[in-house]
């Protein structure tokens, strides 16, 4: 400790009362027992240096985190801090004034130029959703969700719930250059409906989206860097191919021809699998490709083990976007296994499933509409079916888009 005897004494005891006591304990009140006591709790602590006097002012943020209120110097350390502030025998500042000043920089949400026991803050290093969305000028209500789906916060976090604010300020960044969905055809010269799997099977990622909101609202766009990063990845495994060499043709064509469906035959291109790569010349995007649809043919026999996404969901009865989200869950017992086809130097995995465990994973769930082909019933009647029998889903619609319930909890109908 840095300061002298006097100064690591009374601090000792001040930092005592407040964990013996509480931050609303008044000091003239107390006792010559009572500051002894607090002397001794507080030397458990100082005695340990730095990491000790860390480990008492935590447990008091723990204490009052407890309390859902939103934290301030004074509501959290009260007695303590306000005797750091003012005492006269601490008036030079001392290790116990430096630590607890470093404390509340890493864990309360300061703007930059806010002192705190004597010295200023010079750059903020938390931000709320309210501080971050006041100093990038955006929507409070699409930027906290936004910071939810990028796990920067839980989605049900308080609204004072502090944050790294270079993390949030990434995210903000990032926030400011989308597309909407309805200019990805364009953007990337394809068909509407190849776009909107590019979206379904998150190899563009929405900038936000809310499983519960079917209609999604205004958080229809994607990041402008992901598209592009397709683009340039197209570019990048395109070569000159003679077309007197092969016969090229677009990609909707070749998968018409082999049977495969346009976003298979995109992931064997931007995966490297395909030799026979060109760009027409002039035209640009996914429609600017020219491929060998013999190459595609035997390429996907060997390649493409397994099944699509676009199989497993028209089997489970689930959205595209539904079965990517079950293949990312923690929970080992529920999540929908998968596999990937390695990238060739450097390409894109390919996600695919092996139809065996996609079965069990069928057997083991089911959906609200494969439930009503079982049971025959309509909507309402299987709404007060499963609350009738208390029966609730074993992966929520919140999680993954869809509820999923397990069979063997059905009751019989």
């Amino acid at each position: 400790m840095g300061e002298d005897q006097d100064q690591a004494a009374r601090g000792t005891e001040l930092l005592g009362v407040l964990v013996a006591y509480g931050p609303k304990q008044l000091l003239p009140e107390l006792t010559v027992d009572q500051w002894d006591h607090a002397g001794a709790i507080g030397f458990h602590f100082t005695s340990r240096g730095e990491t000790g006097i860390r480990e008492a002012l935590t447990h008091r943020l723990r204490e009052f985190a407890e309390t859902g209120k939103k934290p301030g110097t004074r509501s959290l350390f009260g007695c303590f801090y306000n005797a750091l502030a003012h005492s006269k025998s601490l008036k030079e500042p001392g290790d116990i004034v430096r630590i607890t000043r470093e404390f509340i920089w890493d864990h309360l949400p300061m703007a930059p130029g806010e002192k705190i026991l004597g010295a200023e803050l010079h750059r903020r290093r938390l931000h709320t959703v309210t501080s971050l969305a006041k100093q990038e000028q955006l929507d409070t209500r699409s930027l906290r969700n936004l910071l939810a789906t990028a796990r920067v916060i839980a989605p049900k976090a308080p609204s004072h719930f502090a944050f790294p604010a270079l993390a949030g300020e990434e995210v903000a960044r990032r926030f400011k250059k989308t597309e909407k969905l309805k200019d990805l055809p364009d953007l990337l010269n394809c068909s509407r409906p190849l776009a909107e799997n590019l979206v379904a099977d998150r190899w563009l990622e929405l900038i936000y989206h809310d499983h519960t909101d079917s209609r999604g609202r205004a958080h229809k766009t994607v990041l402008s860097e992901d598209v592009q990063r397709i683009l340039d990845e197209l570019e990048a495994v395109a070569q000159s191919v003679s077309g007197s060499e092969l016969e090229l043709a677009p990609l909707s064509k070749v998968a018409e021809r082999t049977r495969l469906s346009a976003i298979q035959v995109l992931g064997l291109v931007l995966g490297g699998h395909l030799k026979n790569v060109s760009l027409a010349e002039g035209e640009r995007g996914i429609g600017g490709l020219r491929l060998s649809s013999e190459e595609v043919k035997a390429v996907a026999k060997r390649v493409l083990t397994g099944w699509s996404n676009e199989q497993v969901c028209s089997l489970l009865k689930a959205s595209r976007e539904a079965c990517v989200e079950l293949t990312k869950l923690d929970d080992v017992d529920l999540r929908l296994p998968s596999f990937k086809v390695s990238g060739i130097n450097g390409g894109r995995d390919i996600i695919r499933f092996d139809p065996q465990k996609v079965a069990e994973f069928h057997a083991t769930f089911a959906t609200d509409r494969r439930i009503r082909e079982l049971t025959g019933f309509s909507a309402r009647e299987k709404f007060f079916w499963l609350k009738r029998h208390r029966v609730k889903p074993a992966i929520s619609e919140a999680a993954v888009g869809i509820d999923l319930y397990r069979t063997a909890a059905l009751p019989p109908w």
